[in-house]
């Protein structure tokens, strides 16, 4: 009998004692351990996703899309000096403008000119340098634009300061026109890049690529 009764009491206190301090499992899982323990949990995550706007990923799908550089190239025709500028008008260049080929020894003298008063031979001549020429149509181009190409012109220069500048190779001219489909057309040597609006990145690209070396294009 007493036997017995100790028995009884070893089991009742097991059963007592056994759920406080976790010896036997608890098949009952709360809230907060479904949310955090269970895979199949279909409620949101506490945490923000480590990728996105926070840390330089994606915000959307149009966000990921690269605007293309529409950069043209062309084979040179040459370095041909002529003697008379009428000479100009018979060659058959590549592209118009012109990228290389016959060309006289004549300079742009000022920062900004139309493209009536220059020739095809100038334009060579001052490209083959490493000069960019930078064509546009006012009359196509907003407030904004007009702005920012007043800016990319630079204080204003003495001929003779712009000339010697145009010499080496580190000038770009604004040339206005309305000859051309595209409103802005950078020019550099055996290099066209036509753009319907203005990019400041893809024309920061082309000048720092062209300005000053003309053999980039070889």
């Amino acid at each position: 009998m007493v036997y017995r009764c100790r028995i009884w009491s070893i089991i009742l206190f097991i059963g007592l004692i056994c759920p406080i301090t976790g010896i036997l499992p608890i098949s009952d899982k709360s809230p907060e351990s479904q949310a955090w323990g269970d895979s199949s949990n279909t409620n949101p995550t506490p945490f923000p996703p480590l990728f996105g706007t926070a840390f330089g990923g994606p915000s959307s799908e149009s966000d990921q899309a690269i605007q293309k550089d529409p950069l043209l190239k062309y084979p040179s025709q040459g370095h041909i000096f002529v003697t008379d500028p009428s000479q100009c008008q018979s060659f058959a260049y590549s592209s118009d403008p012109p990228n290389s080929g016959a060309m006289s020894h004549e300079w742009i003298n000022q920062s900004e000119v139309s493209l009536k008063g220059v020739s095809n031979c100038t334009i060579v001549h001052v490209l083959s340098k490493g000069n960019v020429l930078l064509f546009v149509n006012p009359k196509k181009l907003d407030p904004e634009t007009l702005k920012a190409i007043e800016i990319l012109k630079g204080p204003p220069k003495t001929p003779a300061a712009f000339l010697s500048q145009e010499q080496i190779g580190y000038a770009v001219f604004v040339i206005t026109t309305e000859k051309y489909k595209d409103p802005i057309l950078l020019a550099a040597w055996r290099r066209l890049l036509p753009l319907q609006a203005w990019d400041q990145i893809i024309i920061n690209r082309f000048i720092s690529n062209h300005l000053g070396n003309p053999h980039r294009g070889e």
